[in-house]
């Protein structure tokens, strides 16, 4: 029988599964405010907005649940190559549809970069994009969110490349290759360094500790600071984007310090997660959360879709021009609902229809649920 979103999954951890829904309403938001339709002041600018802001690093908090969930998927996994092809089982065929409805929507309405590049341009950026590459390498980005997916291909082939290394060289040999590897990547592309707080959690690094099993009992608190954080060094670095900065480019200045701030509340944030901790950890075990965090990979993908249908039909029903400067809010009750019900039906057809089966097609059989769940 097909398990329903949000049904309970004995081989899930539920406050992990909620974490995603929670992350994934966090960076909806974001998008939301960021859609350019009318709002209040308050959302403009001041602590308010600066806070609103922030809510864009819940995909780097994602990555802090792909570092703690690979641990399990490279344990099930009988050899490195069947990790990567259900990795990739995973992460393209939902990725797909969302590019060629990006494509489609951008070259039709010319819809923001769309209208800053050459047809050309977009076209030759076509298989890089099928292929996630755009954010790990710099080059135009059909779907806008979809460069976190570019880290998580890259985090992916490299753990099963060291982790067949591993296995031929034993760890010493090995890690006198993948351990420079992975100080050249994370140095180039900071943002991967959440990977790693999944890693050590997944590892029971912190609860080895006194002062860190303290601390991950106030996971709020952790993430709070995280978000602060990385936040400032955002603020710090301008109008360039924290992904194409390295930390070569922090080491001048206060960014480096905030980065291993951040790093560490993200991990103790993590260890809160998966312990359930206080009134985050009763929060995030909740139906609605644990449902969206089911889904919420496909939510990843299709609230962005989501958002500009519904912004284009505020502007063509005059929707706006009467809500005034509640306009945003009016946006995010269609979106919602709209956004919502493309990540179902991409959930249902795609992640529990077609996606098993391929897998078997592949590699004979499906992993278990913790293997495949939602890597965004």
């Amino acid at each position: 029988m097909q398990r329903q979103a949000g049904q309970p999954d004995h081989n899930v951890n539920l406050y992990v599964q909620g974490a995603r829904g929670l992350l994934s309403m966090f960076v909806f938001v974001y998008h939301v405010i960021r859609s350019e339709v009318q709002t209040f002041d308050f959302v403009h600018s001041g602590p308010f907005a600066a806070g609103l802001h922030t809510l864009e690093y819940g995909v780097d908090l994602f990555f802090c649940i792909s570092g703690f969930v690979i641990m399990g998927s490279l344990h099930r996994a009988p050899n490195a190559g069947v990790f990567l092809v259900d990795r990739a089982v995973r992460i393209y065929p939902v990725l797909w549809p969302a590019i060629a409805v990006s494509l489609t929507w951008g070259l039709l309405f010319r819809h923001r970069d769309f209208a800053l590049h050459s047809l050309e341009t977009v076209l030759w950026s076509i298989p890089a994009n099928l292929l996630a590459l755009p954010g790990f390498i710099n080059m135009f980005l059909i779907h806008p969110v979809a460069w976190s997916l570019s880290y998580e291909v890259v985090f992916y082939t490299f753990c099963g490349i060291a982790w067949y290394l591993i296995g031929r060289m034993g760890w010493r040999r090995a890690a006198v290759l993948w351990v420079p590897v992975a100080v050249v990547l994370l140095v180039h592309y900071p943002r991967g360094l959440f990977f790693v707080s999944g890693v050590l959690v997944a590892g029971g690094l912190v609860r080895r500790f006194a002062l860190t099993r303290f601390l991950a009992g106030y996971p709020i608190i952790m993430l709070v600071t995280m978000l602060a954080t990385w936040g400032g060094i955002q603020a710090v670095t301008g109008s360039t984007h924290m992904v194409w900065t390295t930390m070569i480019d922090w080491a001048g200045d206060g960014r480096l310090p905030l980065a291993g701030v951040a790093v560490v509340a993200a991990t103790l944030f993590m260890q809160g997660v998966v312990n359930g901790t206080g009134p985050l950890g009763w929060l995030l075990r909740r139906w609605p959360l644990v449902a969206l965090g089911t889904i919420s990979y496909s939510f990843y993908l299709w609230h962005v879709p989501g958002i500009a249908l519904s912004r284009r039909l505020l502007v063509v029903l005059g929707l706006d021009q009467m809500a005034g400067q509640g306009s945003q809010v009016v946006l995010a009750a269609i979106a919602l609902p709209v956004s919502l019900a493309l990540a179902y039906g991409s959930w249902l057809v795609l992640e529990t229809g077609f996606c098993p089966w391929l897998r078997r097609r592949v590699i004979g059989a499906r992993p278990r649920a913790e293997a495949v769940a939602p890597a965004i």
